[in-house]
């Protein structure tokens, strides 16, 4: 059933429907699999629920690996209007810290190198687009923020990681 909603949501973002409409009737972790989804289309090798153990564990939702940037994203499947700024702020400064945590321990991931960018994928449009040099990113665009993401590059908090040599 939830992949046939899945599957519901993609084709009608496919032929044309509002990717933030398509989306409303998923729940966050079908939310999640959407976003992969649409990295995965645009090429990129796609890393769903990475995690690190402790000590300085962490999670990351959706990572695209891809040969000039690899966008590190936090899903949020906020209902409409509580996207509110401030709470986006704090989301957006604790994805930067994990992006950090995530670059230190890069070689535990057994990835190859890569120029980690970070990202807020939200349903709604909190009328924000850039917090703490975090992308945000309403999945209405999102296949535009994808396609032009070199021309952001400079304005996002962009951390060059390289792969473990025993790789």
């Amino acid at each position: 059933m939830a992949a046939d909603k899945l599957e519901l949501a993609l084709y009608a973002v496919r032929i044309g429907v509002d990717p933030m409409n398509a989306a409303r009737s998923l729940d966050w972790r079908l939310f999640e699999k959407m976003v992969a989804e649409a990295l995965s289309m645009a090429g990129y090798r796609v890393v769903r629920g990475l995690r690190l153990k402790p000590p300085g564990g962490l999670e990351v939702d959706v990572l695209g690996i891809g040969p000039l940037y690899s966008p590190v994203i936090d899903c949020k499947h906020w209902s409409p209007g509580y996207s509110k700024r401030a709470k986006l702020r704090e989301a957006a400064e604790k994805h930067a810290g994990r992006l950090r945590r995530l670059a230190a321990r890069w070689g535990e991931t057994g990835l190859p190198s890569a120029t980690l960018t970070p990202a807020i994928v939200t349903l709604t449009d909190p009328g924000l687009r850039l917090v703490e040099g975090v992308a945000v990113v309403p999945v209405s665009v999102m296949a535009d923020f994808i396609e032009d993401l070199p021309r952001y590059v400079e304005e996002l908090g962009l951390i060059r990681v390289e792969a473990s040599a025993k790789q």
